[in-house]
């Protein structure tokens, strides 16, 4: 069950699912030939915040993130999900 797996063991899988998907979407952006399942299975969304500027005239510091992620990528992340719960 899910509940017998470490937080770590869960995002570790969460994580190689999210990276794996993403190494394979690049890689089929470039081989695969304009369509609509390359449009819809590789389209970028951009989650995160937008880099905020703190300036203390002493020191500047500067805040933000952001994920991109594509469907394959998502579907990665469940898939790893999955696996870690069936073994």
């Amino acid at each position: 069950m899910f509940l017998r797996q470490t937080p770590g063991k869960v995002i570790l899988a969460i994580l190689l699912g999210a990276l794996t998907g993403d190494v394979i979407g690049e890689i089929l952006r470039t081989f695969l030939p304009p369509s609509a399942a390359k449009e819809v299975l590789l389209r970028p969304v951009q989650i995160g915040l937008s880099p905020v500027t703190l300036d203390l005239l002493v020191a500047k510091f500067t805040f933000g993130f952001t994920l991109d992620f594509n469907l394959l990528a998502a579907l990665f992340m469940f898939l790893m999900i999955f696996l870690l719960l069936k073994f």
